[in-house]
């Protein structure tokens, strides 16, 4: 019992560090049917421990194992976003709304040993997937669509050291790819100018900021070549994730996992093209390049605690982090190719965000039951500070409630169904950290060092500033074989 205590001790702190000292967000770049959905998790002999925690495999019973999941989420941005006027003056602009859709999958096999001492099996799924907002045009600065997405085919196995501990192993390759689309000002790099900046001509009116006529629009997909040796043999395409599980003398179970992705020891370089449409003030047309983006990805720790609290039900909590403080910026860079001398050969794009804290609890019925249900309650720490909105990253104090059911269709067949519905209210006032004067500043002061420090960290952009509102919903679909 004290252990149980300590552990309810250390969620309910957590819980108001959570709530209290900074707005939250839901976890940027993640598949929510690994780790987050009901019946997964550091303790869980899921498929999706694959990811989370190898040893769970020894959870999940005698015989062979084979998962078939599909994922889905929509995200919902509604924004009121503030503009620049040509006088520098920053007035309320017009409300903008985008609904994103973003898919997942996992499918897994996995088989226990005759004693069911050992667990092994493969699994291809999609750790890290982001779908970016698309067809709007007053978000179209920091997004014109896109998608970051990552798959990974995971080999992992556990092994029952004793009664008590499971020990557990997974090495993975990775595949990465990242589309951006977006649009540019292309009279921000003349500053102030008459003749190429912001008080030049734009059909009769100084063109300002974010006039239609200076609009350039970039669409850049990179990813890792297909290459056999690239795929196997390249380092930054490398992961592993270790986990333990120990079975306290109450019946309960502690479960610890880590993994890193691909990208989070050293940073992600990715290859391949540009596509650039000039402005109508240069006459249109189209341009193609090289491109290659940086940037870097996340380690992960879950720690999970379960034990059984009426005879058909178990108590489940977890605790997660993710240090996503590393992915500050797309490091964008352009060269060769048609590219003319107006157009920049480097261009950052500012992330800035936080290491991401979950604490999650809930109930679910225990795996001994023919049909199963489950609800739990996740909530996050901030992934980016107000000041760092935009598009792609909404911070807001938020909560996610999460159901699910399964149901054993026959002797050998599980299907499975969750639901997730998260909102993160209306803040007002952020976004602060992307300015277009800095950018004008920067190049009137003859790129004086101490003026440009936005625009060499990727902030130098249009404003984001204004208030936001996120509405998120979450679907799990999964159908699963077990032999015994």
């Amino acid at each position: 019992m004290r252990t149980a205590h300590l552990l309810l001790l250390v969620g309910v702190g957590t819980m108001v560090q959570v709530l209290c000292p900074k707005p939250a967000d839901a976890s940027p770049m993640e598949d929510t049917s690994l780790g987050g959905a009901v019946f997964t998790g550091p303790t869980s002999g899921h498929a999706s421990s694959f990811f989370v925690n190898p040893a769970a495999l020894g959870l999940a019973g005698r015989g062979t194992h084979y998962h078939f999941g599909a994922s889905a989420q929509l995200n919902s941005l509604y924004i009121d976003r503030d503009v620049v006027g040509v006088d520098g003056s920053i007035a309320s602009g017009d409300p903008a709304s985008s609904h994103t859709p973003t898919p997942g999958g996992l499918i897994a096999w996995h088989s226990s040993s005759e004693q069911n001492e050992a667990h092994f099996g493969l699994a291809l799924y999609t750790p890290s997937v982001q779908r970016f907002p698309a067809n709007e045009p007053l978000l179209g600065y920091h997004s014109e669509g896109g998608q970051l997405a990552q798959g990974m085919l995971t080999l992992a196995g556990s092994y029952r050291i004793s009664g008590r501990y499971l020990v557990g192993l997974g090495i993975s390759i990775g595949y990465s790819s990242l589309r951006l689309k977006f649009a540019r000002d292309s009279v921000l790099d003349g500053g102030s100018s008459t003749e190429s900046g912001i008080n030049s001509d734009c059909a009769g009116t100084p063109c300002g900021y974010e006039n239609p006529q200076a609009r350039e629009h970039y669409d850049i997909e990179v990813g890792n070549s297909f290459s056999l040796r690239n795929i196997f043999f390249s380092a930054q395409n490398i992961s592993a994730s270790v986990g333990v599980a120990y079975q306290l003398p109450d019946k309960s179970w502690l479960g610890l996992g880590y993994v890193y992705l691909p990208g989070a020891f050293g940073k992600l370089s990715l290859s391949g093209t540009a596509t650039i449409t000039r402005s109508p003030l240069e006459g249109g047309g189209q341009e193609l390049a090289t491109a290659e983006i940086g940037f870097r990805m996340a380690q992960m720790v879950s720690l999970g605690y379960r034990r059984a609290v009426l005879s058909e039900f178990d108590l489940v909590t977890s605790l997660r982090w993710q240090d996503w403080s590393r992915h500050d910026q797309f490091d964008i860079r352009l060269f060769s190719g048609q590219l003319n001398e107006t157009s920049p050969e480097w261009m950052p794009r500012y992330r800035g965000m936080h290491d991401v804290w979950r604490l999650s609890g809930g109930i679910e019925s225990n795996d001994r039951q023919r049909h199963r249900i489950g609800a739990r309650i996740r909530l996050e720490s901030s992934s980016g500070a107000p000041a760092t909105a935009n598009a792609l990253l909404v911070p807001g104090g938020s909560a996610t409630i999460v159901t699910g059911a399964e149901l054993r269709v026959a002797d050998q067949w599980v299907v499975g169904l969750g639901y997730e519905l998260g909102w993160t209210p209306r803040s007002d006032d952020i976004g602060t950290a992307f300015d277009p004067r800095q950018a004008v500043a920067c190049v009137d002061t003859g790129y004086a060092f101490d003026e440009c420090g936005a625009a060499r960290n990727g902030r130098a952009l249009s404003t984001a500033s204004g208030s936001y509102e996120q509405l998120r919903h979450g679907m799990v679909l999964s159908l699963r074989y077990d032999s015994l």
